[in-house]
């Protein structure tokens, strides 16, 4: 008998998944949602190689806020400023429920952007693991997405909605 393969993250990986399950993680006293997404064959080593990286998503979530202070400061194209820059006119309104000072020329408002979602696509090993970061208290669709490559290394980072 054929057992269906089974992921310590997300659990039972059975056919009625169609290439996506979704799971809750908790972190920093908050829930996450993680979603596992494949495009092709289900390979179970891979996916637990990936999902495994998510037993340090402290570090993880560190080494994309330092990515994106990183790009913050870069003079051009940089995907944080832009996202600074497309809610400029929510600053206020955010320093204001938050208490933090976010209105000045420097990183400060990434403090109070939130890790929102995790998710893993073990068939792209160049952009293999994403986190969605958006600005507590803003009323926005968009978000700062940081990428991740199967070494663990950031890859990229994008405004998106």
């Amino acid at each position: 008998m054929n057992s269906e393969p089974t992921d310590p993250v997300f659990g039972t990986l059975g056919p009625d998944g169609h290439g996506h399950w979704s799971t809750t993680l908790v972190h920093r006293d908050r829930e996450l949602r993680a979603d596992l997404n494949i495009d092709g064959e289900l390979d179970i080593d891979r996916v637990k190689q990936l999902t495994s990286k998510l037993a340090d998503l402290p570090a993880l979530e560190q080494a994309a806020r330092d990515a994106m202070v990183a790009d913050f400061a870069r003079p051009r194209n940089s995907a944080v400023a832009l996202y600074r820059r497309h809610h400029q006119d929510q600053l206020a309104a955010i320093e204001s429920a938050t208490n933090i000072k976010v209105s000045g020329e420097d990183t400060t408002f990434l403090s109070i952007c939130e890790l929102r979602s995790v998710a893993l696509y073990p068939d792209y090993p160049s952009h293999c693991m994403i986190m969605d970061f958006k600005l507590r208290e803003a009323t926005t669709d968009y978000l700062l997405v940081v990428s991740f490559n199967s070494k663990g290394e950031v890859a990229g980072i994008d405004m998106e909605s």
